[in-house]
């Protein structure tokens, strides 16, 4: 029992709270869920910028072009709001980017000669409800870390 009690000891002096979260944040699928909540929860399903703002609707000429030619085109056919989605190529273009300090979502912004960020704000992001997710998972990943470094598992 005393063996064990000192190595824990010993074990927990090496936790570092920065590289458990950069570690965390490495996590592919972690990564993959960020960029989901990003495009998939704000821009898709809601609408809505990194600050909650929304995207707005389509104009009539839009949303006819959407109901009668776009399904059949392989585009997109939601018109209930703005979703940025119309080929699938801005949302395809996410890369995620951890560096020591933050985390950064990327993409193609720049379609048809018009900047996406310019013309609709802050797409590329969090909102503070996805961000407060984002740290529920990145605390239960330091726990798992946290108890196999004390463990030394």
């Amino acid at each position: 029992m005393l063996d064990a009690l000192k190595r824990i000891t010993k074990n927990t002096k090496k936790l570092d709270e920065n590289r458990f979260i950069k570690k965390a944040l490495d996590n592919t699928q972690i990564q993959h869920d960020i960029l989901e909540l990003n495009r998939t929860d704000q821009l898709y399903n809601q609408g809505i910028t990194a600050d909650g703002k929304s995207l707005g609707g389509y104009s009539p000429f839009t949303i006819q072009y959407k109901v009668s030619e776009a399904g059949r085109l392989g585009r997109d056919t939601r018109i209930d709001h703005i979703t940025l989605k119309d080929t699938g190529a801005f949302y395809d273009s996410f890369t995620f980017k951890n560096s020591a300090d933050e985390f950064i979502i990327r993409a193609d912004t720049v379609k048809d000669g018009e900047d996406l960020v310019e013309r609709e704000g802050e797409i590329l992001g969090l909102t503070e409800a996805n961000k407060s997710e984002v740290a529920g998972w990145i605390k239960r990943d330091i726990i798992r870390q946290t108890l196999e470094t004390i463990t030394g598992r």
